[in-house]
């Protein structure tokens, strides 16, 4: 029997129906999930997304596939910041001058570490912790196996952010206005840079061989050549920017202030997309697809994905 015009018509209608009745909706690019009371620092350990809860004295386990909570382990008095190392998860406690070590496994306290006074951020080196404390203006070092302290550095005025470039560690001292670049088998200084007054650098990634620090005095941010600190831009940001990350490819900024993020090419610092987040976000990192932002007064973390498509 040959199908008339009219019955195929009918028949394509239905089957297009049918077909949208069974496709899923695309996926949002911003998607923002509840994260309990003032969440703060963030991290990977490359399936979830763990969360400093800054008032509720824990840290929050949280599926990255979905936004959705698996874990919540009670750690002491303000967490503030985070790092993983492998296999285990370190917090930094803002109001109790101590490190706590999880395991990423089950969420299991291994270790309370003694450090310096407000500790603030927090890196892993491959070997070692490292941990700024912003009051005392000291960085110390742990190594990772043991959790025993190895190391006790006084560092510039107000000493805030971390981060390991797989070569050295770097800090930012808000209150000193520079860069400090460290060599993590001794401790030694090796370079002490000076981003401008009134800069008050506060958290760094790498992209390269480039550093990049967030100015939150300046509403800047600082692109600066790892090898000599040689200054090869400042680009202005939103409002007391914070949080910083790389993808790969784009330079994220999380503004304080303004509550939204940036998105920047490297190249040029060229302002790319911006997204606006809940209230007082905070710190950022990027999992493979999505970069994850915290907000504290907001109560959430939001999750954008890289891929515009």
């Amino acid at each position: 029997m040959r199908l008339t015009p009219l019955l195929l018509l009918t028949t394509a209608v239905l089957l297009g129906l049918l077909c949208g009745c069974n496709s899923k909706p695309p996926e949002p690019r911003v998607q923002t999930f509840s994260a309990g009371n003032g969440p703060w620092g963030i991290c990977c350990d490359g399936e979830n997304v763990w969360v400093a809860d800054y008032w509720s004295d824990s840290v929050l386990k949280i599926r990255g596939s979905d936004g959705q909570v698996v874990g919540n382990y009670t750690v002491g008095r303000a967490p503030r910041e985070l790092c993983f190392d492998g296999e285990n998860i370190w917090v930094t406690k803002h109001l109790s001058d101590e490190v706590t070590k999880l395991r990423a496994s089950d969420g299991e306290v291994l270790a309370n570490v003694p450090v310096g006074r407000y500790p603030e951020c927090i890196c892993f080196d491959g070997d070692s912790i490292w941990v700024a404390n912003s009051s005392d203006s000291t960085v110390i070092k742990i190594r990772a196996s043991d959790a025993e302290v190895v190391g006790n550095f006084t560092l510039d005025e107000g000493t805030h952010g971390l981060h390991c470039d797989g070569q050295y560690v770097w800090t930012a001292n808000c209150v000193g206005d520079t860069v400090t670049k460290i060599r993590p088998d001794d401790g030694e200084q090796l370079a002490n840079f000076n981003l401008g007054q009134w800069t008050s650098p506060f958290k760094l990634c790498a992209e390269g061989g480039n550093l990049w620090v967030t100015n939150a005095g300046r509403d800047t941010v600082t692109r600066l050549r790892a090898s000599d600190g040689e200054i090869l831009g400042v680009y202005p940001v939103g409002d007391a920017p914070h949080g910083i990350c790389f993808d790969g490819e784009s330079i994220w900024v999380v503004n304080d202030w303004s509550d939204d993020v940036y998105r920047l090419r490297p190249g040029d610092g060229e302002v790319l997309e911006t997204f606006a987040v809940p209230d007082y976000p905070q710190s950022a990192c990027f999992d493979g697809e999505y970069v994850w932002v915290t907000s504290a007064w907001g109560d959430a973390i939001t999750r954008i994905r890289v891929s515009e498509n």
